[in-house]
């Protein structure tokens, strides 16, 4: 099932909140960053894998339908699978945000490192740069630029 099957209204689809998060993703990992907190989190693994999907545009159903192509999947239910788990604990931060419909051509999820059993997807969180991702380059760094920040 992809982002573009109307076949049940109880479908949910989410994008992330590209104004508000950056990320990049590098062997089976995904460094995302709150610019509006000023906080970071690694997604590794399975959870790299669920970003992809809500990035393409799929429901939580349909990627269970993707992620059983390459993993061994305990089970079909995104609860189980700890899939809505995930997207909560996502939405809660704002990096990602509901929308009604999604219509983008799903890419297929890249093969970057080797999977094999599921493991319920998680996150990491890292305050240590709060501080230097929440300055404002312009106004509050010396003329030395960024990261030097001006004292108070």
């Amino acid at each position: 099932m992809s982002s573009t099957d109307n076949d049940s209204d109880s479908m949910e689809f989410f994008e992330i909140n590209n104004s508000d998060v950056s990320h990049e993703r590098l062997d089976g990992e995904v460094i995302v960053i709150s610019l509006a907190e000023g906080l970071y989190y690694s997604f590794s693994g399975s959870a790299a894998d669920v970003w992809w999907l809500v990035q393409e545009g799929y429901s939580p159903d349909g990627m269970v339908e993707v992620l059983s192509e390459v993993f061994e999947l305990p089970s079909n239910d995104v609860h189980e699978l700890g899939i809505d788990k995930f997207i909560e604990q996502a939405l809660d931060r704002g990096l990602i945000s509901r929308v009604e419909q999604r219509n983008v051509s799903p890419k297929p999820i890249p093969h970057d490192y080797a999977r094999g059993i599921w493991i319920p997807p998680s996150f990491t969180e890292f305050t240590d740069l709060k501080d230097l991702i929440l300055v404002d380059p312009i106004h509050d760094t010396t003329t030395l630029g960024w990261p030097m920040i001006r004292d108070e």
